[in-house]
């Protein structure tokens, strides 16, 4: 967890920053990541970060997780489900899995020449940000990439809900990735 000063300080960077909570497990002096963890939405911001994600991976000999969590979808009913609501409920929940799985399948291949290992998860319901945080300690992520900010885009809040959430909660390093303004010149990484 982050101090509110670190806390203002990662949402005030106007460029990307890695955090390294001080409860991250230390494995050597030197950091060397093992896993890499991509949280997915299926939006394009959340996606732009694969190729630094890729090349990080690349570098360390490192697995690639690309991870995605379908939400269990709330139905307005007075009382209890009826049988029709929770079937209409299931077919959502399968639906919107086959589709993530069948996005998550077309990344993967799209990284087939990288040669890095690409694992993907589908996850199903639960909240995204409760399940990435997880998913972390589960699969004993070394670092996770990812957009400050996913579907929502937001433009009044400096991360998204996923980012603010792992910022506060998650135990491993986390580089959040800025989307450069407009009309900024690229650094070339």
């Amino acid at each position: 967890c982050l101090a509110s000063t670190a806390r203002k300080l990662v949402e005030g960077a106007p460029g990307s920053v890695l955090l390294v909570p001080a409860a991250a497990p230390r494995h050597a002096d030197v950091a060397r990541y093992r896993r890499v963890l991509v949280p997915i939405d299926g939006s394009p911001r959340a996606e732009s970060v694969i190729p630094l994600a890729t090349q990080i991976a690349a570098s360390q000999g490192a697995e690639l997780l690309l991870a995605h969590v379908v939400p269990v979808p709330e139905l307005i009913e007075a009382g209890p489900l009826d049988s029709e609501a929770l079937e209409l409920r299931e077919r959502l929940v399968r639906r919107n899995e086959r589709v993530a799985n069948e996005y998550l399948d077309r990344l993967r291949a799209q990284l087939a020449d990288s040669e890095v290992p690409v694992r993907t998860l589908v996850l199903r319901g639960g909240d995204a940000r409760g399940r990435m945080v997880r998913l972390i300690g589960d699969e004993d992520v070394d670092l996770v990439v990812l957009s400050a900010h996913g579907r929502s885009a937001r433009s009044d809040v400096a991360l998204g809900s996923v980012a603010a959430h792992l910022v506060a909660h998650a135990d491993r390093p986390l580089l959040i990735v800025r989307r450069r303004p407009p009309g900024a010149i690229s650094s070339g990484l």
